[in-house]
């Protein structure tokens, strides 16, 4: 078994890691995979989050109306928003400000 494992191992990492370049751009499929995780990681995150606020939280509050829904709201894009910005940096991509210098 570990005769078989170790050079598929071996295989699937050649293929995540072998990079493709698009003029100063190199992409990898592992970079495209770990960004794609990490937007629906972050999508998941926020569904939980916008769940136990409905289920949990506001009902309890006394809150006037609209305000759940703008909560809930305001909550859900900062997940995402949050959840971008961990993709990006999983990616490995980085502005072209923090490479010049």
């Amino acid at each position: 078994m570990a005769a078989i494992r170790e050079p598929l191992f071996a295989s699937m990492w050649s293929v995540l890691t072998a990079t493709w370049t698009f003029g100063s751009v190199r992409v990898s499929l592992g970079d495209l995979l770990g960004f794609g995780l990490a937007i629906w990681l972050a999508f998941l995150a926020s569904r939980l989050v916008r769940f136990v606020l409905e289920e949990e939280v506001f009902p309890h509050l006394s809150l006037p109306r609209g305000m759940p829904n703008t909560i809930s709201s305001t909550v859900h894009y900062t997940v995402l928003l949050l959840g971008f910005l961990v993709a990006v940096a999983v990616a490995g991509w980085t502005s072209a400000a923090s490479r010049c210098s």
